[in-house]
């Protein structure tokens, strides 16, 4: 701790005493040094807090970034549009250092599907702005808004600024945060309840004007409406490319597993497994075939078994660098299967509620019952120490518990979907059926909220999945397009692209030709504005733009679009799953 609060005294210094002391409202000197000081303390714990983590290849213990942290690359995508555009290799901007990314503006998205190592960046980027002499960072896990009843300016004040003892009074927190010597980083916005997502939005465009000055990051998911907001330019997570594939990897072992390393590496780059390129190149993805390799070398064709095979290996090796056939022992003597019942009822609970962080108490209150209906006997705290410890599913960090990823909770969501007797399963295909249409026609929320977890039951699931909610919902989109208009309209469109990667290759490939045709109008309307103004372009004209773009292509196209066909096509592929298994079953009965 001596090195880091060194490293931390250096940057700090008295960074902000003369900004606090300036002006016409002169603030008490030992006031001023009291603030710089209560940072320096605040600095000094975050510093340790990101510096060292847990990882899901690293569960034992909290590891220092530098030993296996893989430097991210991302990808500036079009701002009023929001969409992922084809790049030259050359266009990809390194994260390495914090000051590079703010060339444009002082506000930026990282976007990045699960997985993609967006939270892992925040932590990385929080000590580089310390280590750089860059600003001082301030992180926001954006999902606390969900249970927080104040403002998210309220938030930061009451509970980082002066729960830090940092500033007590208003007047100082208003001169700290109007210094511009910040680096605010929002985590997280795809995790804030759809109930809080426009206050919340709301509130981040407004701190970002009153307080511009400072810079500002926000992570998220794609889709959920986060590349429309205000002042931010958007960047999109780059996959990881074949050299620093072998890089991560390397990155996990130490020097004596190197061996190890090099047949994980040899395995990735045989010929044959360029077909699964596109799992290998997600970080999370990775590091899970990187656990799994030594009991199952194969590649998973699916995201869905991946999960399944990293839990198996979680479940029957303590860690990857161990001696093969060690099982640490289980404290409730549970079997395997009361394991994946137990987090299959947790994880549809507390996903579906909204939860990603749990308490203490949450979690010792949802186990109770979920273990009477069960009908099973075990110690909740020995619980709690085989699913951190024996298995390493959960993680725990000083007061919160946590999945070592978010997917890992919706894999466990979607197996319990899929496990569910015929008539309760239509009771949860109802509710997403809601979801679905309120992001479609509605323009509430977005499908990507949650749209791993719709992409994991669509494999595990896809009968029932299209029977009982892709057809339903394409068939109350086709008789509702007709009343929609503008703006409106374009909601429904990208909610559709979201979806239609669920389908079939066919459906899929027609669509997205679509959607990149007015990706294009789109971009025309905007160089049109650029022609005739010197100006940067102002928010009315991106907005009459967008109208442009609803009424004369997006309008046509949805309300033209062969919804028909897609269905037909579904429900043949229906079809000819239940004869195929009909026919296998009539000849052997």
């Amino acid at each position: 701790m001596g090195v880091i609060k060194d490293l931390v005294s250096t940057f700090v210094g008295d960074r902000l005493i003369e900004v606090m002391k300036s002006g016409t409202d002169i603030l008490a000197e030992e006031l001023c040094h009291m603030a710089n000081n209560k940072i320096l303390e605040y600095l000094c714990v975050e510093y340790e807090r990101n510096y060292k983590t847990k990882t899901i290849l690293h569960r034992s213990e909290p590891i220092e970034l530098e030993k296996f942290y893989q430097a991210l690359y991302i990808r500036k995508v079009s701002q009023q549009w929001g969409r992922r555009s084809m790049f030259e290799e050359t266009s990809r901007i390194s994260t390495e250092k914090i000051e590079s990314l703010f060339q444009n503006g002082n506000c930026i998205t990282i976007i990045g599907t699960a997985g993609s190592g967006k939270s892992t960046l925040v932590k990385y980027l929080f000590v580089n702005a310390i280590k750089c002499n860059y600003k001082i960072p301030i992180k926001i896990e954006l999902r606390y808004l969900n249970n927080y009843c104040g403002s998210l300016l309220a938030y930061i004040k009451d509970e980082i600024i002066k729960f830090s003892e940092i500033a007590t009074s208003e007047r100082v927190v208003d001169r700290l945060l109007n210094s511009g010597q910040f680096v605010i980083f929002f985590d997280g916005y795809d995790e804030i309840s759809s109930s809080k997502k426009e206050e919340v939005t709301r509130d981040i465009c407004k701190i970002t004007k009153k307080y511009n000055k400072n810079a500002y990051v926000l992570t998220s998911r794609p889709f959920v409406s986060v590349d429309w907001l205000e002042n931010f330019t958007n960047f999109y997570v780059c996959d990881l490319s074949d050299t620093e594939i072998t890089t991560f990897v390397r990155k996990q072992f130490n020097d004596s597993e190197q061996e190890l390393a090099d047949r994980i590496i040899e395995t990735i780059n045989d010929e044959n497994s360029n077909t699964y390129k596109s799992f290998l190149s997600n970080p999370l993805l990775l590091s899970m075939f990187i656990i799994t390799y030594q009991t199952d070398s194969n590649i998973p064709q699916k995201r869905s078994d991946y999960y399944n095979q990293v839990f198996n290996t979680l479940f029957s090796v303590h860690d990857t660098s161990s001696k093969l056939g060690y099982v640490r022992e289980k404290k409730t003597g549970l079997t395997k299967e009361n394991f994946v019942d137990l987090l299959k009822r947790f994880s549809f609970r507390s996903f579906f509620s909204h939860n990603y962080t749990f308490s203490v108490s949450y979690f010792e209150t949802e186990i109770q019952g979920i273990k009477k209906d069960l009908n099973l006997t075990f110690v909740i705290e020995d619980l709690l120490a085989d699913l951190e410890v024996a298995i390493g599913i959960l993680t725990q960090e000083g007061i919160d518990i946590t999945y070592p990823h978010r997917s890992l909770q919706e894999y466990f969501a979607a197996l319990f979907v899929t496990s569910l007797t015929y008539g309760n399963k239509l009771k949860v295909y109802k509710h997403l059926y809601k979801v679905f249409n309120n992001a479609i026609l509605n323009n509430r929320g977005s499908l990507n909220d949650n749209i791993n977890f719709f992409s994991l039951l669509s494999e595990m699931d896809r009968i029932s999945f299209y029977k009982h909610l892709i057809i339903p919902v394409l068939n109350e989109t086709k008789q509702r397009i007709q009343s929609l208009n503008g703006i409106d309209a374009i909601v429904a469109f990208m909610s559709l692209k979201e979806i239609v990667f669920l389908f079939n290759d066919k459906v899929r490939e027609d669509f997205y030709n679509e959607h990149n045709r007015y990706n294009q109008v789109f971009d025309n309307y905007l160089n049109e504005i650029h022609k005739d103004k010197a100006k940067k372009i102002v928010q009315k004209e991106i907005d009459d733009a967008r109208m442009k773009l609803a009424n004369n292509d997006v309008l046509p196209f949805l309300r033209g679009y062969n919804f028909n066909n897609v269905i037909n096509e579904i429900e043949n592929e229906i079809n000819n799953s239940e004869q195929i298994d009909s026919a296998f079953i009539n000849d052997l009965f």
